[in-house]
């Protein structure tokens, strides 16, 4: 029986918004791309069957509170490249 899965499910072909929508115009330039655009949260970031698949993270800065971008690198950033989740998405 085949896998019907697309491949870019299976590998490392996903680039995920922490806690934010994807932009319209970042979803089709990695779409376009074969990536997989998705959303995630603080559960997904440490659930490491769930970083296996993914190659990037895009944390946005928020206007609104604009240091809390450090504490989220600080969180995650260790965990991220303990999983190979660093790629230069061109």
């Amino acid at each position: 029986m085949p896998i019907n899965s697309p491949r870019r499910i299976l590998g490392r072909k996903q680039v995920a918004w922490f806690e934010s929508v994807p932009p319209d115009d970042g979803r089709k330039a990695l779409e376009e791309r074969d990536y997989l655009v998705t959303q995630c949260t603080h559960d997904n970031l440490v659930d490491p069957a769930y970083l296996a698949g993914l190659s990037a993270v895009v944390f946005s800065q928020n206007t609104e509170k604009p240091l809390l971008i450090a504490k989220y690198i600080e969180q995650y950033a260790q965990n991220l490249l303990d999983h190979d989740c660093l790629e230069r998405v061109s």
